[in-house]
């Protein structure tokens, strides 16, 4: 024990001798050990009849161990000074700390140190002990990335980030593995004390910017805080309309998410920009008008910068969906109250919302958009489809008769093949649809195709449509 004064000496079977002693209850060698490393006690105080009181934390604290050795042997990753940090056993810390060789900067397979354990379980008497010593690596950081002071803010511990803040050479700008530091944490956490805590500091420097190029105010604005973001927006140096890799700003986040105590205090700042689109052109009222967030809508709304005809496609599509797979209708028809809302956007192949309610077959959608005045009932997409030939194909007969109620002008528009409606609906054996598009009396029964000169009656003898044909014939016979 005087060659090597140091009780833990990492491997063999046990990981460290302590452990190896505590395996099998050896109380004189634990004894030993321990006693070995706190080499500030004289011999005649270790003897005396009358201990002293470090004497005494040092028989509690060998009993302590005693009582807990199951638990501890079986952390063979960490030394006794770890386990005694994350339990918060001050007076055993202060005994194993008393000997020179005691490793304080020891590192557990997750590459946590006593430290830091002690700051996970906001141990505030055991950090103070450890601080102490001049050899503590405060700024050691575990396996991702996370130091000490991380940990006391993640978790609430206030009084420990106090004490680690005030360390001449704490980093508290060090970014972890999402390079984020430790106060843009604290802000997406909701931790208010604490990010006013650091930013008291006057080297954090607020605005500062993550991996994703988020600063701490949008991760409060996202999570809802209002008290983070009260306090963020109290600052003269905040960036609230800055932008992150994707183009989102705070009100992008916090509206799209609902947050509407945050959104409030946002639209209250004189030099907010409501209009930012982010990388997918989309602003802040279309990401709230596609999640559905109604009283957000209105408080945009009101205000007289807001550019309502920048509803993208991307939202038309969504809530078109929305609509057939959930039955609900409501956004869309709030949507098409909003002023100068643009419902003849088109996407890239070309599709119109009209196009789109069509193709999905809802008919209360068709009915709202065929009731707005600007509606283009013509329009095709790519490949040449107009909203008739779509419900023709697709066998939405309701719709057809909508379509053909509003104007029967295009019942002879061919898509980019030179298929009609008529040829759609036959070659499809829609019946009912068939018997709507011949009831107009301008219908061309005989409508040839662009490529193989195909008919609707080719169509829908070619398809096995028996029905079809015998009343196609019929129909032409009736009209010679």
């Amino acid at each position: 024990m005087k060659r090597v004064p140091h009780i833990d000496i990492p491997g063999e079977r046990h990981g460290f001798p302590t452990y190896a002693a505590l395996f099998h209850r050896h109380e004189s060698t634990l004894n030993a050990l321990v006693m070995s490393d706190v080499d500030n006690m004289s011999v005649n105080d270790r003897i005396s009849q009358h201990p002293s009181p470090q004497i005494r934390e040092l028989e509690e604290s060998i009993k302590h161990v005693l009582e807990n050795s199951r638990d501890i042997s079986s952390q063979t990753d960490k030394t006794l000074l770890s386990w005694a940090a994350s339990r918060g056993n001050v007076n055993l810390v202060k005994v194993l700390l008393a000997g020179r060789k005691a490793p304080i900067n020891h590192r557990d397979k997750k590459g946590q140190t006593p430290l830091a354990l002690a700051a996970i379980e906001g141990h505030e008497d055991v950090v103070s002990v450890l601080l102490q010593r001049h050899d503590i690596e405060v700024n050691s950081a575990d396996n991702k990335n996370h130091t000490a002071c991380f940990w006391a803010a993640q978790n609430k511990h206030l009084s420990v980030v106090q004490i680690l803040i005030l360390q001449p050479n704490i980093e508290i700008n060090s970014c972890d593995g999402e390079e984020k530091i430790v106060f843009v944490h604290a802000a997406s956490a909701g931790r208010t004390r604490i990010v006013e805590l650091f930013l008291s500091r006057n080297y954090v420097y607020v605005n500062v910017r993550d991996n994703t190029s988020k600063t701490a105010l949008p991760y409060g604005a996202l999570g809802g805080h209002t008290e983070v973001v009260t306090f963020l927006l109290s600052r003269g140096d905040i960036c609230i309309n800055v932008q992150d890799f994707d183009g989102r700003t705070t009100l992008s986040y916090a509206a799209s998410a609902g947050h509407t105590k945050v959104v409030e205090l946002l639209l209250l700042r004189d030099e907010i920009q409501v209009n930012i689109q982010d990388k997918s052109n989309r602003t802040a009222l279309e990401l709230v008008v596609l999640n559905g967030y109604l009283n957000i809508v209105e408080l945009l709304l009101v205000r007289s910068d807001i550019q309502v005809d920048t509803v993208t496609i991307f939202t038309w599509n969504n809530l078109l969906l929305k609509a057939r797979e959930k039955g609900e209708v409501t956004l869309v028809k709030f949507l098409l109250t909003l002023p100068n809302i643009n419902v003849n956007t088109k996407d890239d192949f070309g599709n119109t919302p009209l196009l789109v309610a069509v193709d999905i077959g809802h008919k209360d959608i068709v009915e709202m958009l065929l009731a707005c005045p600007d509606v283009d009932i013509y329009t095709r997409n790519r490949i040449g489809a107009t909203p008739l030939s779509s419900a023709s194909a697709s066998g939405h007969a309701e719709i057809v008769k909508l379509l053909l109620a509003k104007s029967d002008s295009n019942i002879n528009w061919s898509d980019s093949g030179g298929r009609s409606p008529l040829s759609q609906a036959a070659g499809c054996g829609h019946m009912e649809i068939v018997k709507l598009l011949l009831a107009n009396p301008d219908v061309e029964i005989d409508l040839e195709d662009y490529t193989n000169r195909y008919t609707p009656l080719v169509y829908a003898s070619q398809n096995g449509h028996d029905e079809i044909v015998r009343f196609l014939l019929a129909h032409r016979d009736s009209r010679c």
